[in-house]
């Protein structure tokens, strides 16, 4: 099975830690970083020292609605042919629900912080996409209640 972790950025922070951590305790499935913004220095680090498959778009801003980035981000998943998408944070998740739709493939989405800017359009956009989403994989009771509260998702779809 071939598991693709989609991030905007692959920084240094906790949906990054998630990542590795899944990726060096699990020696049976092939694991591909998919990441739409820059190569960071936290990124060829990886590289070097966990030999980690990265895959850049080098996309240069956010915009949902080019046609050109969903054309890239649709070839290059159609490409690695994923079983299943784990998606992190908000913006590269907003991707992945989308394009798992299109090429059905199982989107998993993991919230690892709760709202602290934009709550209402966040929130609206994370409820729409909530039906189209395998799973959301919280880290703690703060942020399911967060997601709960906010996304207005039922708990039912709600992992610890």
């Amino acid at each position: 099975m071939k598991i693709l972790h989609l991030y905007y950025r692959f920084q240094m922070g906790g949906a990054e830690n998630i990542t590795l951590a899944i990726i060096r305790n699990d020696k049976r499935h092939k694991h591909i970083v998919l990441v739409l913004q820059g190569l960071t220095d936290f990124q060829r680090h990886c590289q070097e020292t966990y030999h980690i498959q990265f895959t850049n778009l080098f996309w240069t801003t956010n915009s949902i609605l080019s046609f050109s980035k969903w054309k890239s981000l649709f070839l290059s998943i159609k490409k690695i042919k994923p079983s299943i998408i784990q998606s992190y944070m908000f913006d590269a998740s907003q991707y992945a629900r989308i394009i798992g739709l299109i090429l059905q493939i199982p989107v998993v989405v993991y919230i690892v912080n709760t709202y602290k800017r934009k709550p209402f359009k966040r929130g609206l956009i994370n409820y729409l996409l909530s039906f189209i989403t395998e799973r959301i994989i919280v880290c703690s009771d703060d942020v399911k209640y967060s997601v709960m509260q906010f996304d207005r998702v039922k708990e039912n779809k709600i992992v610890m």
